[in-house]
């Protein structure tokens, strides 16, 4: 039976990130995903805190983001202006990039499916359909719903979980630059599109992201994206549409703070990005926490102790997963998302607290804590507490 000191489970940008980190520290570790190159259900947005991370070669990015647009239920909207405030991906390039700079590393790459993970004394053993490998310690960077989680602890229940649709819409370059600001656009519609959620309208290169994002339970997401592609203004600059490529995913919706406290770590195991939760509960943004996690998981390792990816996470983006979660349910009231925006027209200070909620310049309790929390006190606060 071959053997790996570290095995990691997922070869998306988390877990190529970790492996990575790893195996440039000279950790024996094997990177197992059969996945790529493929094109994943994800809108592709990244917020701008990926710049200090990580360098972003130009090649895999569809657009620099340089406008937010929000808009709700009564049409009301704003626009703010940033200049690479994120950027756009296609996931099928994006997570490919990150693959390939990993198996250029020490490590060894199978490019298969882990079927099954079993405990054998201190040792675990991964089987695939072509082999068993043994390894020391197990990085679970498998996704949402995630094989490592439920092996080692127990998956995340799905009254916290998302679902999200979507199409990848296929469109001239052309038109795409006539038509489309490079706009972070998000649609806090509510009924009678869809109950909770937003839709969002990502424009890439040569393709037109249009997706809905709600509570895993809730009914017809199809129906309610589809009904707002044929009827909402904003989608009649889509070019002819091609119903063909329907995309549909899970993602950690995270709106009890508590389940942070739980454990991403054990003596030999570690879970990071959405096998983990760690996605924004408000924005459903995961890449950017993936790929920190993943290099923050490498680091603990190589350092001598695991245990240290709690404190490092928690210090880094814990804010987001804790305020995060205690925000969400508040947030998607229609009725206080909605104000917020139409407030937000008039109301300089209060478009900034959106604009942070939404691409967050660093972790959310050290915004809260910062001039966040003074410049909300110039906000008609009394008009919102009713909500």
């Amino acid at each position: 039976m071959e053997y790996h000191e570290v095995a990691v489970i997922g070869g998306g940008p988390g877990g190529s990130v970790c492996a990575s980190e790893l195996a440039k520290g000279g950790a024996n570790v094997a990177l197992f995903d059969h996945s790529h190159p493929r094109e994943k259900p994800c809108g592709g947005a990244i917020t701008e805190r990926i710049f200090k991370e990580f360098k972003i070669p130009r090649e895999i990015v569809e657009k620099y983001v340089d406008w937010l647009i929000l808009e709700n239920q009564n049409g009301d909207s704003i626009k703010i202006h940033k200049k690479n405030m994120g950027i756009f991906v296609m996931r099928k390039k994006f997570d490919y990039y990150w693959l390939k700079e990993a198996i250029k590393t020490n490590l060894t790459f199978y490019e298969e499916r882990v079927n099954e993970i079993t405990k054998d004394k201190n040792f675990w053993i991964l089987k695939t359909n072509k082999r068993k490998i043994k390894s020391k310690v197990l990085i679970g960077a498998d996704g949402c719903p995630s094989l490592t989680r439920k092996t080692v602890l127990r998956p995340i229940p799905n009254n916290l979980l998302g679902h999200c649709v979507g199409y990848h819409l296929s469109h001239e370059k052309e038109k795409i630059e006539e038509k489309f600001l490079n706009a972070l656009e998000l649609y806090f519609l509510g009924k009678p599109y869809v109950d909770t959620g937003y839709v969002w309208i990502f424009p890439k290169l040569n393709y037109v992201t249009v997706g809905l994002g709600a509570r895993l339970g809730t009914k017809n997401l199809k129906q309610s994206l589809d009904k707002f592609i044929s009827l909402h203004p904003a989608s009649k600059r889509l070019s002819k549409i091609s119903f063909d490529n329907f995309h549909s995913h899970l993602i950690p919706e995270i709106s009890d703070y508590k389940f942070f406290d739980l454990p991403t770590t054990g003596k030999n195991w570690i879970l990071i990005g959405d096998a983990a939760g760690h996605v924004n509960s408000i924005t459903g943004e995961g890449i950017y926490y993936a790929m920190t996690g993943g290099k923050l998981a490498a680091k603990a390792y190589l350092e001598g102790n695991i245990k240290l990816f709690e404190t490092y996470w928690r210090n880094k983006y814990g804010g987001d997963m804790y305020y995060g979660a205690r925000l969400q349910k508040w947030f998607y009231k229609t009725s206080v998302i909605g104000l917020l925006i139409k407030l937000s027209q008039k109301n300089n200070a209060l478009k900034n607290i959106l604009y942070n909620i939404i691409n967050p310049p660093s972790s959310y309790d050290k915004i809260i804590f910062n001039k966040f929390l003074f410049n909300a006190l110039k906000v008609p606060l009394n008009f919102l507490i009713n909500f």
